[in-house]
């Protein structure tokens, strides 16, 4: 029978003593593995902090070298400052994927890409192999607050879908604001199936960022899956 002195729990038995003795060691055990991920996770942060600062660096050189304009160079500054290391993550899920085995990243893709795919509604209702089709040819794309990610007239090479963000839509004078975009919508879909040009323009009204899958690859899956057209 265990027994309790001072608020501290002692075991009265020789099998209380075993039984309190590994519960404390599998709790140490936890708390020094809990630890120990914390450590490497500050590491992996410094290590992506220094490698960020040293492309940086050699970012200002070529704007130095080329004299870009002061409007350019502050761009440069505020990607590598705040959105750099979170688009690299992104990057580095999409280079994993392409060095696997077709079959097995038809099963990981949807999960690296849940977050932008969970939210895209005419994809909730399709086939799971259409969506696991899409997610595996899916490209992450930043853009900067006052970038047009797509233009009037462009040949429409993509469809994006927005994971994060703001994006006006606007008519062919690239100012009247037809619609708004964000989170969990998607565009550029015309321009693939239908014109092969772009109608609107979209241009982002904060720092977004989209993920797009190139048409000649989109109209495939479709072939593919002529239900979902």
């Amino acid at each position: 029978m265990m027994g309790l002195n001072d608020g501290v729990i002692y075991g009265t038995t020789e099998l209380e003593w075993f039984t309190l003795t590994i519960w404390f060691v599998a709790g140490a055990s936890l708390l020094l593995g809990y630890f120990s991920w914390i450590v490497q996770e500050f590491q992996l942060r410094n290590i992506q902090l220094h490698d960020n600062s040293f492309r940086y660096e050699l970012a200002k050189q070529f704007c130095d070298v080329r004299s870009l304009p002061s409007d350019i160079r502050l761009k440069i500054r505020y990607y590598y400052h705040n959105m750099r290391i979170n688009f690299e993550e992104y990057n580095e899920k999409t280079k994993i994927l392409q060095n696997l085995p077709q079959n097995l990243k038809n099963q990981i893709a949807p999960l690296f890409n849940s977050q932008v795919l969970k939210n895209i509604k005419f994809l909730q209702m399709a086939k799971p192999e259409f969506v696991s089709k899409i997610a595996c040819q899916l490209q992450p794309e930043v853009s900067l607050c006052g970038d047009f990610v797509v233009k009037y007239n462009e040949i429409a090479d993509k469809m994006f879908f927005v994971q994060d963000g703001s994006l006006e839509v606007l008519a062919t004078d690239h100012f009247t604001t037809v619609a708004f975009l964000g989170a969990g919508t998607y565009f550029g879909e015309i321009g693939v199936l239908i014109t092969g040009k772009r109608s609107l323009s979209i241009k982002a009204l904060t720092n977004c960022m989209c993920y797009s899958v190139k048409s000649q690859e989109f109209l495939e899956i479709l072939n593919d899956f002529p239900e979902q057209t």
